[in-house]
């Protein structure tokens, strides 16, 4: 009878190799989203979730980069892929709405003829509306007392 033991050994260590890798890989992921570095935690995550596709955590964490590097679109998917495993997870719902909400805010900036709904002549519109609700007392000049 041949022992298999060497050999159940090897596929230990190999799946160990791949595992510390993968985790370095995840740590590497966190450091460019806290860095601010978006799209480059995109690809990483892409390749954890291509290697683990059945972790919802790398799912909404591959979400979470594509929704902070401007991609709501994208994010969606993932969102709605973690909460068909997880449907209370409250953060991938969380991260839902505000993904549609950017593309709601995104659309209608662009209907209105704005590059961008924070831009300059937004906020010249809000800041003029804001003064006219508020009426001459909130210019501070002219107040009697």
């Amino acid at each position: 009878m041949v022992s298999r033991f060497p050999a159940v050994l090897i596929a230990a260590a190999i799946l160990c190799a791949q595992s510390d890798e993968l985790v370095r890989k995840s740590a590497h992921g966190k450091q460019l989203m806290s860095e601010g570095r978006f799209a480059e935690a995109i690809s990483i995550y892409q390749e954890l979730v291509k290697a683990l596709p059945g972790n919802p955590g790398l799912v909404l964490n591959l979400g979470l980069a594509e929704q902070m590097a401007g991609h709501p679109r994208q994010a969606i998917r993932h969102f709605e892929a973690v909460l068909q495993v997880q449907p209370s997870n409250f953060p991938a719902l969380f991260s839902l709405a505000s993904a549609h909400l950017a593309l709601t805010i995104g659309c209608a900036a662009r209907l209105r003829g704005h590059r961008d709904e924070r831009g300059p002549a937004l906020r010249g519109r809000v800041q003029r509306g804001r003064a006219a609700r508020e009426g001459p007392a909130s210019s501070g000049g002219n107040q009697q007392h």
